[in-house]
C-alpha cells in the first residue's frame, strides 16, 4: 500500500487528484474533433493561474465511434473536484454548442484513460 500510494501521489493520480472528463459526440467526425479542441482551448483559457488543475489534450474515447457517433474527450484533473466542476461549468457557458453534438460530463470518472 505504501509504495502504491506514494506512486499515486507522485503521478497526480487518485486519491490525490480527481479525474473528470467531458465527452463530445456527433455524427460528423471533423466537427466533433474541432468542437472538442475549441472547448479544450476555452477551458485552458479559463484555468489560467490555477496550477492545481490540469487539462489533458483532446483525444478519442476508447471506442472512438459507437452507433454512428464519433466520440472525443477532454480530461481535466485537479486536487479539488469542486474547483474543477466550477471551471467546467464556467467554460461550458462560453462554449457555443452546435446542434448535432452531445456534450456530457463525468465527474470523478472511474475510467479516465
Amino acid at each position: 500500500y505504501k509504495k502504491e500510494i506514494e506512486q499515486r501521489r507522485s503521478l497526480d493520480l487518485p486519491p490525490y487528484y480527481h479525474f473528470n472528463y467531458i465527452a463530445l459526440r456527433g455524427k460528423n467526425k471533423k466537427r466533433v474533433i474541432d468542437k472538442a479542441k475549441e472547448l479544450s482551448q476555452i477551458i485552458k483559457k479559463m484555468k489560467r493561474g490555477k496550477r492545481h488543475i490540469k487539462v489533458i489534450e483532446t483525444h478519442p474515447l476508447d471506442v472512438s465511434k459507437l452507433r454512428d457517433y464519433y466520440r472525443q474527450k477532454i480530461i481535466i484533473k485537479g486536487k479539488d473536484s469542486k474547483a474543477v466542476k466550477k471551471l467546467v461549468d464556467k467554460s461550458l457557458k462560453y462554449f457555443k454548442k452546435p446542434s448535432g453534438i452531445i456534450v456530457t460530463l463525468d465527474i470523478d470518472a472511474v475510467e479516465y484513460f
